[in-house]
């Protein structure tokens, strides 16, 4: 079932599916969550920001670096300075590597 659910995740990020990926990041297993919120990144559509942005404060490390990894996938340049706000705030050494690669990603 759990492998079933991250397989539709990635799915509907190669239709670029936002509604089926926002509907699996409330899914109650993290595997679930990471592999939808990577989805949104690879979706590439910036309307999706605001969530992903609200997941850079998600108390779980792993969502935080999932959302953060997914702006940097989007790639838009006025993400980049929310993204180094979230760095200077971070203080899981796994998701300040995650939120500078992001970073850097975005030119």
């Amino acid at each position: 079932m759990l492998f079933d659910k991250v397989k539709r995740a990635k799915k509907a990020a190669e239709k670029k599916n936002k509604n089926a990926l926002l509907r699996l990041m409330k899914d109650e297993s993290y595997a679930v969550q990471i592999a939808a919120i990577k989805g949104l990144g690879k979706a590439g559509d910036s309307s999706c920001y605001p969530v992903l942005l609200s997941l850079l404060k998600d108390p779980e490390f792993e969502i935080r670096a999932a959302a953060a990894e997914a702006l940097g996938e989007i790639g838009d340049a006025d993400i980049k300075l929310k993204l180094l706000d979230a760095l200077r705030d971070e203080k899981t050494d796994f998701v300040r590597q995650t939120l500078h690669a992001a970073v850097k990603q975005i030119r």
